[in-house]
């Protein structure tokens, strides 16, 4: 969706809709401002940032977006509070979409493993989830403004689309004609192979393809942007030990619940050659015999994506 409100800038100027370039650091999404608004990461360039929002509205615009996930780590809001009295806007909307627990789980792993360089297992990933609260994410977000919470599910998006939905639920549905699209995700989660030689070199603490490149592997092949595999007594498990489905499905209402059972195993010993020659492919920078040795653990009994009970 960040991608989409970047590539229709100028569409949004001309309709009274600002999408800021502050606080992107040159990317799609606000996410330095939302670091900069993070009082633990004590950042004290926050007023600064703040300030350069506000000097790129006009006369002409009567809305501002702004858009990053990383605001739902922010515990103290004050910096947030600074940010709408400075924008003094009529009226404060926050859209939130929200995944089911596991497939938030899986998608925010595969984040993780690819935007950092430190080495996680899944099951530390599920544990650290487990202490998000929705329900103080919640109250506590509407302080700000009116709030609006949606699943975040193909079928439950008008036009199975979060770009068009997500248009809709501003109050602009009349755009969704005219955006500019790409025809399909340019910036997918890893998965599959990928996923694991990506975790294999934060293990080892070696510089692996960049996020890019990674991006488009896994944008041109489709086993690079596979989920993981999760057994389907233990995705039960996961749902069963977290509060956070229960909130949401009371709050929200009914979901069909996903399942990874059929998924190939990570790593998938039997494209393991064949997926080092794709990426060798695609990114010639890396060195072959680095991917043979970030291969290695897959012989391995390993128990980097597997769940066990908690």
């Amino acid at each position: 969706m960040q991608i989409a409100l970047n590539l229709n800038r100028k569409l949004l100027d001309i309709n009274g809709i600002l999408y800021p370039k502050a606080g992107t650091s040159g990317k799609t999404a606000h996410h330095d401002l939302a670091y900069s608004l993070h009082p633990r990461l004590k950042r004290n360039d926050y007023v600064e940032s703040i300030e350069k929002i506000k000097n790129e509205v006009r006369e002409n615009h009567h809305t501002v977006i702004i858009s990053s996930e990383a605001f739902q780590n922010i515990q103290v809001i004050d910096r947030v509070q600074l940010l709408i009295a400075t924008l003094k806007p009529e009226r404060t909307q926050i859209i939130c979409y929200f995944r089911e627990f596991v497939d938030y789980c899986i998608a925010s792993y595969a984040q993780r493993v690819q935007a950092q360089a430190s080495f996680i297992p899944f099951q530390k990933l599920v544990e650290d989830m487990g202490g998000f609260s929705v329900e103080d994410f919640v109250e506590r977000w509407g302080t700000i403004g009116d709030m609006k919470l949606l699943w975040f599910d193909r079928s439950k998006l008008i036009n199975m689309d979060i770009i068009d939905d997500f248009f809709n639920q501003i109050g602009f549905p009349s755009l969704v004609a005219e955006l500019e699209k790409y025809p399909s995700n340019p910036n997918p989660s890893i998965g599959g192979n990928l996923l694991f030689f990506k975790n294999s070199a934060n293990f080892y603490g070696r510089k692996f393809i960049n996020y890019q490149s990674m991006s488009k592997l896994a944008s041109t092949f489709a086993s690079f942007r596979s989920p993981i595999f999760i057994p389907a007594e233990h995705t039960e498990m996961l749902r069963k030990n977290s509060n956070y489905n229960h909130f949401l499905l009371n709050k929200l209402g009914p979901l069909v619940m996903k399942d990874w059972s059929s998924y190939p195993s990570i790593p998938n010993l039997t494209s393991l050659q064949s997926d080092i020659e794709k990426i060798l492919l695609f990114s010639p920078e890396i060195e072959h015999s680095l991917l043979n040795e970030l291969a290695q653990p897959a012989s391995n009994e390993n128990s980097w994506f597997k769940i066990e009970p908690i």
